[in-house]
């Protein structure tokens, strides 16, 4: 048993390591954009000491909670399930995008104010404050897609676009006012 279970393993991972060999020859910018960025995250996280890793088990609301948003993002199903779990009403988002976060924590939480901020539709990756990661120059793109998600939906009235550059933007009006924030914007260090 214990020979076969081994037998197994081995066929297992030598097909798995051929298959990261190919992929890494013939699709360099998935490996890149998905298993490294991805491994990368959970080695720092892994690595930091001040760091606790919480398993999402291990979070009460987590395990029992009911979210509505979109399949693709379980970032901002999470985050909708933590506001909703610590009762937040007031929400402060740092890199609005399409704005899917935004739309399912107001979709998941009747109760609260939501705040986004992104970069001004007219700036460009030269205007911001502080050196853009490799992939952060896709994310300027026609004004059109930002808050896309939440435009002219009933949550849409507890949703504030807000513009700037997070790194010179002014907080100063919600210092002390934010029960939750979720930074997700300006990915260099």
């Amino acid at each position: 048993m214990l020979r076969t279970t081994l037998s197994r393993n081995r066929r297992i991972f030598l097909s798995t390591a051929r298959g990261v060999a190919v992929g890494a020859v013939r699709r360099t910018e998935e490996l890149r954009h998905h298993v490294v960025r991805d491994a990368w995250t959970v080695a720092k996280r892994f690595a930091a000491e001040s760091v606790q890793n919480i398993e999402r088990r291990e979070v009460p609301f987590f395990v029992d909670g009911v979210i509505e948003g979109y399949v693709e993002d379980h970032q901002g199903m999470l985050i909708a399930a933590l506001a909703q779990g610590l009762h937040a009403h007031t929400f402060f988002e740092i890199g609005t995008n399409r704005g899917r976060t935004s739309w399912t924590v107001a979709r998941n939480n009747s109760a609260i104010q939501v705040y986004t901020l992104d970069v001004p539709l007219s700036a460009t990756s030269a205007d911001v404050a502080l050196e853009l990661g490799s992939d952060d120059h896709r994310y300027f793109r026609p004004g059109e897609a930002c808050g896309e998600a939440f435009r002219d939906t009933p949550e849409a009235e507890r949703i504030t676009q807000l513009w700037g550059d997070s790194a010179t933007f002014d907080f100063s009006p919600y210092a002390g006012a934010i029960d939750l924030i979720y930074i997700d914007g300006g990915h260099s260090y």
